[in-house]
């Protein structure tokens, strides 16, 4: 299968980065074709662990970019690692098949929040939560989440 992740960051500074890495591996190691987009402006080799990855430079539409690396991978699914309350959040609804890996962890998700959740959802793609607070969260606001996957950094 093909994975293409989005991540808000591949830095190793960012709890973003620490996750979107760990998945991309042990999927590659699964035998998984997997590539990786962040949101910089720049791709720096030490932080792409030998996984393809490609820019989103923030001098070019963001959604532009990010469709031209869709349509240069042709992935089978997008895996979304990051906030759901920004603008950023619009790439994964880009997208019909992603799976948004979304780190809720306490109680009070802002209301764009839960409707960005929904549009995934009713996209056709997945929400997972990063715990079962974040997924119960989910719940509570009538967010179809799939259930829960507590990464450990």
């Amino acid at each position: 299968m093909k994975i293409h992740f989005l991540s808000n960051s591949l830095k190793t500074s960012s709890g973003f980065a620490i996750v979107t890495k760990n998945l991309a591996q042990e999927l590659r190691k699964l035998g998984h074709v997997v590539t990786m987009s962040g949101m910089q402006t720049s791709i720096t080799p030490e932080y792409t662990y030998g996984i393809k990855s490609y820019p989103i430079p923030s001098f070019v539409d963001e959604g532009t970019q990010f469709r031209e690396n869709l349509m240069n991978v042709d992935p089978d699914v997008v895996i979304y690692v990051g906030e759901m309350y920004t603008d950023l959040c619009q790439l994964a609804k880009i997208f019909p098949r992603t799976i948004a890996y979304i780190p809720v962890e306490d109680l009070g998700i802002p209301h764009h929040m839960i409707y960005d959740l929904n549009t995934v959802v009713h996209n056709g793609g997945r929400v997972i939560a990063q715990c079962s607070y974040g997924f119960n969260e989910m719940v509570r606001h009538d967010v179809q989440a799939t259930g829960y996957i507590y990464h450990g950094y």
